[in-house]
């Protein structure tokens, strides 16, 4: 049986994480609506992603969420058949992303590390900032020590934008 590919499809759209602002231009540029983000915009100018969800069954592949995004943080993946299996009508949060991204190999861009550690005022925004929990805060008595896991992190760089000490930055990292 031959699968029926919808017209003007222009790839399934995979949101990578990598560089995202939080801007919202993916969910503006989204006519059927199937984009949905929460960001917590802070008076100070910060933003911090909340949440981004996509639901593929709402999803009409047109591509103008990858065409709008400032950062190319969305990947067009052209393979219908491979991608209607592997995601179907589902809709997908950021974890799920994260790792329907290392299934299908998509490019490995730079992590979040320490570039300046001594510059760490152990505030833990980038705790709480991190939208893929990939950062932890273990508290010893006054002292914070703060850990990134390679392995988890998206490379969006929320962190990095939110952290108030510099301490933070990409780095290459081959997993």
């Amino acid at each position: 049986m031959e699968i029926e590919i919808p017209e003007n499809y222009n790839g399934h759209p995979v949101y990578t994480l990598e560089n995202c602002t939080s801007c919202k231009a993916c969910q503006r540029a989204c006519k059927p609506k199937a984009i949905e983000i929460e960001v917590d915009a802070k008076s100070d100018g910060r933003k911090i992603l909340k949440s981004y969800i996509l639901d593929f069954g709402k999803c009409n592949f047109c591509g103008e969420c990858a065409k709008k995004c400032p950062n190319d943080t969305i990947v067009m993946v052209e393979d219908f058949e491979r991608m209607k299996n592997l995601v179907g009508e589902e809709i997908f949060n950021i974890e799920k992303f994260m790792e329907l991204k290392k299934e299908l190999k998509l490019r490995e861009f730079e992590r979040a590390a320490f570039t300046q550690p001594e510059n760490c005022i152990g505030c833990q925004l980038c705790v709480l900032t991190c939208p893929v929990n990939a950062i932890s805060a273990l508290k010893e008595d006054t002292r914070v020590e703060i850990t990134i896991n390679p392995e988890v992190c998206g490379g969006c760089g929320e962190c990095i934008r939110n952290c108030p000490a510099f301490a933070l930055g990409f780095v290459d990292y081959e997993g």
